[in-house]
């Protein structure tokens, strides 16, 4: 009886999930913790790079930022108001929620209030 070896699967399986991984967004969102109330938009930008999407409304405007995950995406938003930040925190959606976190984090940015 010969034995099957199930490396050769394991590792398809592997390059399949890195795969879909690298070719999502993937921002450093942890780079949230380095802003600082009153930063303009482009130290931002310099810190964090372009944000997936943005917001606006009169003179605030919010910045997203994501990171795809396998299981859970992870969230970064920056709030500025008069081009200055006033707001910023990170937030996770994992697929346990009631919201799909299938396919790119970009696709599920969570809209906040800005009036």
């Amino acid at each position: 009886m010969k034995k099957l070896s199930l490396l050769p699967t394991a590792l398809i399986v592997a390059s399949c999930i890195g795969g879909y991984i690298s070719n999502t967004t993937q921002q450093d969102v942890s780079k949230i913790a380095q802003l600082e109330t009153g930063m303009s938009v482009a130290e931002v930008i310099e810190i964090i790079g372009e944000p997936a999407g943005t917001q606006f409304s009169g003179s605030k405007k919010a910045f997203h930022y994501c990171k795809t995950g396998y299981d859970a995406d992870e969230f970064a938003v920056v709030v500025f108001e008069n081009e200055k930040v006033i707001f910023a925190n990170n937030y996770n959606i994992n697929s346990n929620n009631n919201r799909s976190s299938q396919g790119d984090c970009s696709e599920h940015l969570e809209p906040v209030e800005l009036d």
